[in-house]
This record gives structure tokens, C-alpha cells and sequence, in this order.
């Protein structure tokens, strides 16, 4: 419905099949994010991906680093954006290095250690004490 491939477009009946399916797996709770940001429904999308990342789901920690690296839904925030970026790459090797060492380049050294320490502190409370919960990301 969302590609109006053999049915007639209808972002309302994808938005009801993205969310049936994300009954069902991790993997469509993802994409249903994605849609809901590509739909502008950015609020939705980034409090979804904030759930997903929050259950050691590598693909939502890049996409909350990507929408933090560039203001995408939240405020722009280079620290939370590492944040993720570093949580993620526990898993997510290959692309680690470029997006980290971009975004070093515009952040200062303290901002780097603050956020080295908040990835350490979200990963070792299994996720319960994030810097979304400090306020961080408002």
C-alpha cells in the first residue's frame, strides 16, 4: 500500500499492516518506525526506536544516533547521538569508525568522555538508566 504496488496507494492501510506485523517480530516494529518517520509522524517514530534500542536492538541505537546526529524528531545533541553510536557498535562493527570519527570531529573531548560514560552507564543497567532518562535528549 505504502508503494501502491498492485493495490491502490493508501499510507493508512500500510500504516495497519506495518503495525499487524509489528505484532509479530522485532524486525517489523523496526520498520514500522521507519515508515512513521518517512510519513512525518517523527514523535511516534523516535519514541518507538527509543523503546527498540532500550531491548539491545542495534538497528534502532544507529537510526536514534543518526536522528540525534542531525536533528531528525529530537533536538540535534552530538552526545546522545555518540551515545547510541557507541552502544550500537557493540554489535554493529563495519560502519562504526565512519560515523564515530565524523561526528568526533565536531564534538569537543569532554563531550566525547560524557558520552563514552553514558554508554557504558545505559549498557551496564541493562538499558534501565539511558541519558533519555536524565532529560538529556529534551
Amino acid at each position: 500500500y505504502e508503494q501502491a504496488l498492485c493495490v491502490p496507494l493508501s499510507l493508512d492501510r500500510a500504516k495497519f499492516w506495518y503495525r499487524e506485523a509489528s505484532k509479530h517480530s522485532v524486525y517489523y516494529k523496526f520498520k514500522l518506525a521507519e515508515f512513521l518517520e518517512r510519513v512525518g509522524e517523527e514523535e511516534q517514530s523516535i519514541n518507538l526506536l527509543r523503546r527498540l534500542a532500550r531491548q539491545d536492538h542495534g538497528l534502532s541505537q544507529i537510526a536514534l544516533g543518526d536522528a540525534y546526529s542531525v536533528g531528525s524528531g529530537v533536538i540535534q545533541h552530538f552526545t546522545l547521538a555518540h551515545m547510541w553510536y557507541n552502544i550500537a557498535s557493540r554489535n554493529q562493527v563495519g560502519w562504526r569508525l565512519v560515523k564515530i570519527e565524523d561526528l568526533e570531529e565536531k564534538m569537543t573531548k569532554e563531550q566525547v568522555a560524557t558520552a563514552q560514560e553514558l554508554a557504558r552507564r545505559c549498557v551496564a543497567s541493562e538499558f534501565s538508566k539511558c541519558a533519555i532518562d536524565d532529560g538529556l535528549d529534551k
